[in-house]
């Protein structure tokens, strides 16, 4: 990655874990890196049609989670592939690993994903 494509990296990540609000110091987008999950996930983005190749684990639920959030089984079975990681079993582990947060966020950043 050149110095353009990291900032470019480093100010989605920023865009996408923002904890700042309309009023905050600096603006919505000035307090990046507090979020590392989807805070009101609407659903649990299981896609059965992928059911051969990356199946839905059971009690798991594979909403946007990250420092550029990933989101159903397919791209968690995926990234879990490329990283050496069981994502597709336990996608929880982006959540709690900071260094697999970032690793998932390069991936995401560098890999054409589905949806």
């Amino acid at each position: 990655m050149g110095q353009k494509e990291m900032a470019a990296f480093l100010g989605h990540v920023a865009s996408k874990t923002s904890c700042g609000y309309g009023v905050a110091t600096g603006g919505p987008l000035a307090w990046g890196l507090c979020y590392n999950r989807e805070m009101s996930p609407m659903q649990s983005y299981c896609d059965e049609s992928w059911k051969f190749k990356y199946p839905c684990s059971p009690g798991a639920e594979y909403y946007g989670r990250g420092a550029l959030p990933i989101y159903w089984n397919f791209n968690y079975g995926a990234a879990g592939e490329a990283l050496k990681a069981d994502l597709l079993n336990h996608p929880e582990y982006i959540e709690q690993n900071a260094t697999l947060a970032f690793q998932a966020a390069i991936w995401r950043w560098m890999t054409p994903i589905k949806k």
